[in-house]
């Protein structure tokens, strides 16, 4: 089990006064039966109220309301997060056809609905799947997911800055390039085309360099038939492991998205934010007994 800091830092300046003000972050860390978190410090500048809900997958969500104006919001959140390595098995050691069977059937569909249909975000076209990228006849799920997992990096080439948060998996696929969230949504794509509940992870990802410029990633969840849901990033070609934070789970990005706002101003806005992702290093007692020295 590992122990990390993290803290996510967002500022926005606004040309003219924000007379209304009201905010929805999904960025706090989640439970799970593999990671825990505490909240350390929460921080704004607003004359305001906040509050915490759940959204619709229960996920929690900080809401910041405004009770005057304003033309510069900062909001700083900082959490303690212990996250223990879920298991790297993807094999069912079940037959494809009983995998195939079990996809089938009435309540696999009605338990697992939202994750198989496309959204306009994951929506993929057969003409936009390269064949190698498919599931092969006699192919088990869990080995076509780690086969797949690998081979879109061959396909896509990560680069920022040419997507956008509204871009699609279709874009994606004909520029070839793109960033976390793409190769998410392409992933996605491909697997509910193919009648496989996947969904769209948002969460922190630790470097392992303790690095105050980190950023969000985005991950999938994939759920094999007599194992499970099970993490796949197709941006690093890894699974899921302790390194991995996750925030929230939904049918694509705009289920996730970090900052929803709504405000009553005119004008423009500069807006900027910055996470930091820190590992806490336990020390053994030698150490320890040094450092004391």
């Amino acid at each position: 089990m590992k122990e990390f800091f993290i803290e996510y830092l967002t500022e926005n300046h606004y040309e003219n006064p924000v007379n209304q003000g009201y905010f929805e972050f999904t960025i706090i860390p989640c439970e799970s039966p593999y990671q825990t978190s505490q909240l350390i410090q929460l921080h704004y500048n607003l004359k305001g109220v906040h509050f915490f809900s759940h959204n619709k997958y229960d996920f929690e969500t900080l809401h910041v309301r405004s009770e005057a104006s304003f033309d510069h919001f900062r909001l700083s959140y900082k959490a303690r997060v212990k996250k223990e390595s879920p298991d790297f098995i993807t094999s069912s050691q079940k037959t494809i056809c009983e995998e195939l069977d079990f996809m089938q059937k009435n309540s696999f569909y009605l338990q697992y609905a939202p994750f198989l249909h496309p959204t306009a975000l994951t929506k993929l076209p057969r003409k936009h799947i390269p064949a190698e990228l498919l599931r092969r006849d006699k192919e088990n799920i869990g080995v076509y997911l780690e086969r797949l997992n690998a081979q879109l990096a061959e396909i896509l080439s990560y680069q920022s800055g040419i997507t956008q948060a509204d871009t699609t998996a279709e874009e994606a696929m004909e520029r070839k390039k793109g960033v976390c969230q793409d190769f998410s949504h392409v992933m996605i794509g491909i697997l509910r085309y193919q009648h496989i509940a996947a969904r769209y992870v948002s969460g922190y990802l630790n470097s392992g360099e303790n690095a105050a410029d980190a950023h969000l990633h985005a991950w999938v969840e994939v759920y094999i038939p007599f194992v499970g849901w099970k993490g796949f990033d197709p941006t690093n070609r890894l699974m899921e492991d302790e390194h991995y934070i996750k925030i929230a789970h939904g049918k694509d990005y705009l289920d996730c998205q970090p900052i929803k706002g709504i405000l009553k101003t005119q004008g423009e806005n500069r807006g900027s934010y910055s996470i930091r992702v820190e590992e806490k290093i336990e020390l053994n007692p030698q150490e320890i007994y040094q450092q004391q020295q």
